[in-house]
């Protein structure tokens, strides 16, 4: 692991144990409000983050989650305390069920815990206490946009150290979608956080709203990576036939596979796949057997 990545691991897992220490500190004595809803939201974090959207990045899958949704809201409904440990607790338990590596499930768990310490506290500094006055929800639309901001910059800074890139490029590469998924996020959590503060039942209502954002979200990148899928494959076909070098067609062939199958590995062999490899056998009758091998599989 570079030591540059290590170093952003550990800064995230050190600055989300700063803010959750920070909360219980600044903020035990109002405790965490209803523990209905407290248990509540902290499974749904849990779920949300066990189910995530995966977009492709040029090395890596990013992962998508809807958190600004139940970050909105909890703050309007429940104590700062609340909101934090919600997430402390619900974002491992989710990695958990994902089986992420411990290293990931830590640096996503610290960074979680940073951005919506933060968000929390821009959003009481910024006026809210807990109302739904129009004041209170731009307060609390203005502590999601510092999530969205922090969060944004931890992905970036693991993405463009494992990629290679500049981070500025990496923050800009998905920002459409990124802002989109923030968009439609705050606003079911406006809802549902409004809805709450007349009933505390109302919020089990946004449920389904987030379902049908999920499942729309989900089959629009669906659609997306089967355009792309085409694409790639037609010019995997043009590449492969724009040389009658082997060697050329070859590393045309291993090109278009590692991109098309998210794969950091691909070779062709004379030896079928091994441990932990994917492969097919290649046709052709003016040639020994050989193997198309696919290997390191992204995300």
């Amino acid at each position: 692991m570079p030591l540059k990545l290590r170093i952003i691991i550990a800064s995230a897992v050190a600055t989300g144990l700063i803010t959750v220490a920070t909360a219980l500190a600044l903020t035990h004595n109002d405790g965490v409000g209803p523990i209905g809803e407290f248990i509540a939201f902290t499974a749904m974090i849990g779920v949300n983050w066990a189910f995530p959207l995966l977009v492709p990045r040029q090395q890596d899958l990013e992962a998508f989650f809807l958190d600004e949704a139940f970050l909105v809201a909890m703050v309007l409904l429940l104590p700062p305390l609340a909101v934090v440990l919600a997430f402390a607790i619900g974002v491992p338990l989710g990695l958990l069920v994902r089986g992420r590596p411990p290293v990931r499930a830590a640096f996503n768990a610290g960074a979680m815990a940073t951005a919506i310490g933060l968000a929390v506290a821009t959003a009481r500094l910024s006026g809210t206490n807990g109302g739904v006055e129009p004041a209170d929800l731009l307060a609390v639309i203005l502590g999601a946009g510092v999530f969205l901001i922090v969060n944004a910059a931890f992905v970036s800074a693991v993405l463009a150290v494992t990629e290679g890139q500049r981070f500025l490029r990496s923050v800009a590469d998905g920002i459409g979608f990124r802002l989109l998924v923030w968009a439609a996020t705050v606003a079911v959590g406006l809802l549902g956080g409004l809805a709450g503060s007349a009933y505390s039942w109302a919020p089990l209502f946004a449920v389904l709203p987030m379902g049908v954002l999920q499942v729309v979200l989900a089959r629009s990148l669906r659609a997306r990576k089967d355009r792309e899928r085409i694409d790639g494959l037609l010019r995997a076909t043009l590449d492969a036939h724009a040389s009658m070098e082997p060697d050329d067609v070859e590393d045309a062939v291993t090109a278009s596979a590692r991109e098309l199958l998210l794969c950091r590995g691909a070779r062709i062999s004379d030896e079928p796949p091994g441990q932990g490899e994917l492969g097919s056998r290649l046709s052709g009758s003016s040639y020994p057997e050989r193997w198309l091998v696919v290997s390191d599989k992204r995300g």
